[in-house]
C-alpha cells in the first residue's frame, strides 16, 4: 500500500498540470447552401477542431484557439413534436379509451398511440477571429447536436474561453 501511494505521488510531482482530455461530438454544421450537414466538434486543451465528413465541406472546417472566439450563442428548439389537432385528438382519445378498453393500453405502452417523439435539440452560434489579430476577418458558424450532448459542449467552450452563452 505505502509503494503505491509513493509510486502516484512521485508521478504527480513528475508530471504537474493538467491532463486535459479532448472531447469529441457529434453533430450537425452550417454548409454552403444554408443546410446542415454531418460533422465532428472536438475541444480540447485551447483550440477547437469542426471537422465535415462530406468531402465539399471540406473548406469549411475550422480550427480556431481559445482567443479567437469572440461570441457563443445557443437555442433550444424540438423537432418532429409538431402535432396537428388531429393528432392531438387522437392522443387524447386513445388514453382516455385506455381506461375502458385495455388493448389501447398497451398499444400506448409499445409506442402506437397518437403521440409523436419529440427530439430536443440544441444550436450553438459561434463567432470566431480568423487570425489572432483583434480586427481580423470574423466568421461564424452554427452547429447543431442532441440537447444531452449541447450540455456537455457549452460546459468545454464555456471552460476553454471564459466566455458566458448568450441565450437566442
Amino acid at each position: 500500500m505505502k509503494r503505491t501511494l509513493a509510486f502516484i505521488t512521485v508521478i504527480s510531482y513528475l508530471f504537474p498540470g493538467n491532463f486535459a482530455l479532448a472531447s469529441s461530438f457529434k453533430a450537425r454544421c452550417l454548409n454552403h447552401q444554408g443546410e446542415l450537414s454531418d460533422c465532428i466538434v472536438n475541444v480540447n486543451n485551447n483550440h477547437l477542431q469542426v471537422k465535415y465528413k462530406s468531402r465539399k465541406n471540406q473548406d469549411l472546417n475550422i480550427n480556431v484557439s481559445k482567443s479567437q472566439i469572440t461570441y457563443l450563442s445557443r437555442r433550444e428548439y424540438s423537432s418532429g413534436g409538431g402535432r396537428s389537432g388531429i393528432s392531438t385528438a387522437g392522443a387524447v382519445a386513445s388514453n382516455v379509451g385506455a381506461v375502458f378498453f385495455p388493448p389501447i393500453a398497451i398499444a400506448n405502452l409499445f409506442g402506437y398511440g397518437g403521440r409523436k417523439k419529440v427530439r430536443v435539440r440544441e444550436q450553438i452560434g459561434l463567432e470566431y477571429r480568423v487570425n489572432q489579430k483583434a480586427h481580423s476577418l470574423r466568421k461564424a458558424t452554427v452547429i447543431e447536436i442532441s440537447s444531452q450532448q449541447g450540455f456537455a459542449l457549452q460546459q468545454e467552450l464555456q471552460a476553454m474561453t471564459g466566455i458566458r452563452f448568450h441565450n437566442e
